[in-house]
């Protein structure tokens, strides 16, 4: 039975819905949370919640998951280990290849050529030094410029013109 309750919370995880995947913890049975998949699926969230990255991604590793719980396991690794790369790319303008290995679970080789794939330089010291990914169309179009709002003012001023009133 914990392995139903698993399933859902680890699915909550790799879709970075943190406070679902903490309310369905809040509602499974207590019966539940003692079973072995409930228990580790929690600690993931645990580790996940504190910001424990390098524990987040050993128990991804480390604990006993069910075999049909291992696709799943393989996404939640995938997509945070991503999304830990973008937020280092946003938070960081020069990070040791040590210290973001450890953050993401990985040996210092793997997170260099992590970081090589998305454009990063490095430089003689060990330091990777971040290119923030592009941000997607919406948070473009939130970002208005005087051009914009000098495009928008004259769009306004037409519509309120008496030969555009109906």
């Amino acid at each position: 039975l914990g392995l139903f309750y698993a399933a859902p919370l680890l699915a909550y995880l790799r879709d970075n819905q943190l406070n679902e995947a903490r309310f369905l913890w809040k509602r499974t049975p207590e019966a539940v949370q003692q079973h072995e998949q409930a228990t580790a699926a929690h600690a993931l969230l645990a580790a996940r919640w504190r910001r424990q990255h390098a524990e987040l991604f050993q128990q991804l590793a480390s604990a006993p998951w069910d075999a049909r719980l291992q696709p799943l396991v393989a996404e939640v690794t995938t997509r945070s280990r991503e999304q830990l790369i973008d937020q280092i790319g946003e938070a960081y303008k020069v990070i040791s290849l040590a210290r973001a290995a450890t953050m993401l679970g990985v040996d210092a080789g793997a997170a260099r050529e992590a970081f090589s794939q998305r454009g990063w330089a490095f430089d003689d010291a060990g330091h990777a030094l971040p290119v923030p990914r592009r941000r997607s169309d919406d948070r473009l179009v939130l970002q208005m410029g005087e051009a914009q709002l000098e495009h928008l003012s004259e769009y306004v001023a037409y519509l309120e013109q008496p030969q555009c009133r109906v």
